[in-house]
């Protein structure tokens, strides 16, 4: 289990660390304003109820979910597989940067996708699917302090992980997903092994540039 690294609770931290509104609103020039009060704790999913009789979730009071971390793989499984069953042969499916890929691919060794993050970096991907999470990309001025999208379920704040991004292949675009965010906030030698754990591969690079991948699978 990822013990609650991934978690969708997380939209009040995310509002407190200035993420309150679309990204392309931010500028480079103006940091935003800092928030009053402290900032609020991550609520978790202990608390939460699935019915799946009749296809349900209760939510406790003040508990948002956020699942910009999970609803792009989850799009990607389930448009791949309509596809599929409409009689395609084999897709690709690309929604916002998370992969999936089923039936007949494009050539004998898979797709060839570039990881515009890893300058010269590509892989042959044949099935399954494939996610990124990074901090690179998504970044502000909250006052004087650097932010950005990736909270640390347990602080609250913007994780301060040594990895930069974590590219991850599963079995399904939903699990590289989570696993994507979970694997960077652990940082790249926990991450990893919780790659490894889950039957999944991929590539961390830690902020030194340094990047770090499963023994035997994951040509880097």
């Amino acid at each position: 289990m990822l013990n609650g690294v991934f978690d969708p609770t997380i939209v009040a931290a995310l509002e407190h660390a200035g993420y309150d509104r679309p990204f392309a609103e931010f500028s480079d020039d103006s940091p935003v304003p800092s928030s009053p009060g402290p900032r609020p704790l991550v609520p978790g999913c202990g608390g939460i109820v699935i019915d799946r009789i009749v296809r349900a979730i209760t939510l406790p009071a003040n508990v948002r979910l956020d699942l910009g971390g999970i609803g792009k793989g989850l799009a990607a499984d389930l448009v791949a597989a309509d596809l599929i069953g409409a009689g395609a042969d084999g897709v690709l499916v690309n929604i916002g940067g998370d992969l999936r890929v089923m039936g007949t691919c494009a050539t004998p060794t898979g797709w060839t996708v570039e990881l515009d993050h890893m300058t010269g970096c590509s892989l042959a991907l044949a099935s399954g699917g494939l996610a990124t999470s990074a901090i690179t990309k998504r970044r502000w001025m909250r006052g004087t302090e650097p932010a950005h999208h990736v909270i640390d379920p347990e602080t609250g704040a913007p994780a301060t992980t040594s990895a930069e991004s974590a590219t991850v292949i599963a079995s399904r675009a939903v699990d590289a997903e989570t696993l994507a965010t979970a694997a960077l906030l652990s940082g790249p030698e926990r991450g990893i092994e919780r790659l490894s754990a889950h039957g999944a591969s991929g590539v961390l690079v830690s902020r030194d540039g340094e990047r770090h991948a499963p023994p035997h699978r994951c040509d880097r």
